[in-house]
């Protein structure tokens, strides 16, 4: 049945060819997928859209190589800790951790960082 037959069989015709009633346009602004560039819609944000640098939410290569070298410092470290302890091993994802935040500093001075609001 089409949209047309549907609405005039309901008796809830718009009075256009092809016209929509209420509840079917209600419909297809509940199904909007949030998702979708193209939808004029500002209610949802696009969670994959990536953040504006000057956010300031660590969406920076600064942000990311601090996180990262710090995070497998840590893992160094933790696998030190348990495999004996391996006390090199410990030592050297201890060192990463400055490294890590050293290296977020200087790419966060070299331009690679967020901008101070």
């Amino acid at each position: 049945m089409t949209e047309h037959s549907r609405a005039s069989s309901t008796g809830s015709s718009t009075g256009r060819a092809g016209g929509a009633s209420a509840a079917d346009r209600t419909r297809s602004e509940d199904s909007r997928d949030p998702y979708d560039s193209h939808d004029s819609g500002d209610s949802v944000s696009d969670p994959l859209k990536p953040l504006d640098p000057s956010s300031g939410h660590g969406t920076t290569p600064a942000a990311w190589s601090l996180v990262v070298i710090v995070l497998v410092g840590f893992v160094v470290w933790g696998i030190g800790m348990v495999t004996g302890p391996n006390w090199l091993v410990v030592w050297i994802g201890v060192g990463l951790v400055p490294v890590g935040m050293l290296v977020g500093l200087v790419l966060s001075k070299a331009g690679y960082g967020s901008t101070p609001h």
